[in-house]
């Protein structure tokens, strides 16, 4: 301890930061390496006498938490080591890949379309969280045509309701993700989701043609447009008002459908960012400090009542003590009445805070078992 402490001094005073930052990495020292980063950012890119980066640094020590860190202050995630990047080498000492997904949903999160792909040519799965899915649901366009260029599984459909990238674009009404996603030719339109629809179903339920969408600027293929259709289509018939009380009452229907997938949208989306909470909940070791908490509080509360106990106890015995003096004494008859009344005020009281405490006096018990 005494020779890291004077090493320590050693670096301060020669001004050399970037070993500081090695060796707080090194030993874990998350607060001294977020002091370091916080003056000096720039040397997330530096490097050792062996080439290293602090982040291979990191995943050769199997610091997770500094992993986490390291990642979230942006360390660069493609640069080689021993022909490796941080992720290789994290892998190679057998270090789970999730901090490195973890900082890819971030970054899709934050819609930073150039990290997630720094993330991904350093070895992070571009299909690790629904990630995807993610970029559509939030209208991250320039994210999705990353994720897209770095072929991200554009029919891999979300855990929570089964849905694809095409299915939330749809419900959002998104026009610009809608086409992206038309354009990729691997796109399934028949692909399910947990209820069973397909993006071709659920385009049509909502006044839509996909047809029209991967060719043309406009999302329009409405009821209004499929109402004049039918007009034309029945320009000889006779009871043209019973005709348009039928095209109302469908785009009145497909108005209904619209909004109860909408309100499905909105109860998943809500879903989706509570499982991102409780992931970011675990990684900061929150729920494990919560049951810490709630286990000491118990064991508090358990030390209080012995304690209780104990001083009740003791007043019992001072209150024993001083009936056993009154009765062996031979005092007047008016201190001796005097002295009985506060004694039974005390009693009184003594019985009152017990019963409050829940405990029992033992004098009582023996009265209630006779």
């Amino acid at each position: 301890m005494n020779d890291e402490l004077n090493l320590v001094r050693q670096l301060s005073d020669e001004g050399k930061t970037s070993e500081l930052l090695f060796l707080a990495v090194a030993r874990g020292r998350l607060s001294s390496i977020s002091q370091i980063l916080a003056n000096e950012p720039e040397l997330l890119h530096s490097t050792d006498h062996r080439g290293a980066t602090p982040l291979h640094k990191a995943c050769e020590a199997g610091h997770v938490d500094v992993i986490r860190a390291l990642l979230a202050s942006g360390a660069p995630c493609t640069t080689l080591f021993r022909q490796a990047t941080p992720l290789q080498l994290a892998l190679d000492h057998n270090i789970s890949s999730e901090p490195f997904q973890t900082a890819l949903l971030q970054a899709v999160c934050a819609g930073d379309a150039e990290r997630c792909l720094e993330l991904v040519h350093g070895g992070v799965d571009p299909n690790s969280h629904h990630v995807l899915c993610w970029a559509t649901d939030l209208g991250h366009h320039h994210v999705v045509e990353a994720l897209i260029h770095v072929d991200a599984d554009v029919n891999l459909a979300r855990s929570s309701d089964g849905k694809t990238a095409l299915h939330i674009a749809l419900s959002n009404q998104n026009q610009d993700m809608v086409k992206l996603l038309l354009a990729v030719e691997t796109t399934n339109l028949s692909f399910k989701d947990t209820n069973g629809v397909t993006p071709k179903e659920l385009a049509q339920t909502m006044g839509m043609s996909l047809s029209v969408l991967s060719s043309s600027d406009s999302l329009a293929s409405t009821a209004s447009t499929a109402s004049t259709a039918n007009a034309a289509d029945n320009n000889d018939s006779n009871d043209s008002k019973e005709v348009n009380q039928t095209n109302d009452t469908k785009a009145l229907q497909r108005k209904v459908t619209q909004l109860e997938h909408q309100l499905e949208e909105q109860k998943n989306l809500v879903s989706g960012l509570r499982d991102m909470l409780n992931i970011v909940l675990v990684e900061n070791g929150v729920q494990k400090l919560v049951g810490t908490l709630q286990s000491e509080l118990k064991r508090v509360k358990a030390e209080s009542v012995l304690l209780a106990e104990s001083s009740f106890r003791k007043l019992k015995a001072t209150r024993d003590e001083k009936i056993d003096r009154m009765c062996s004494s031979s005092i007047e008859h008016t201190s001796h009445s005097e002295e009985t009344q506060e004694l039974e005020e005390e009693i009184s009281t003594f019985g009152y805070v017990m019963s409050i405490l829940g405990l029992q006096d033992d004098d009582e018990s023996e009265e209630e078992e006779f």
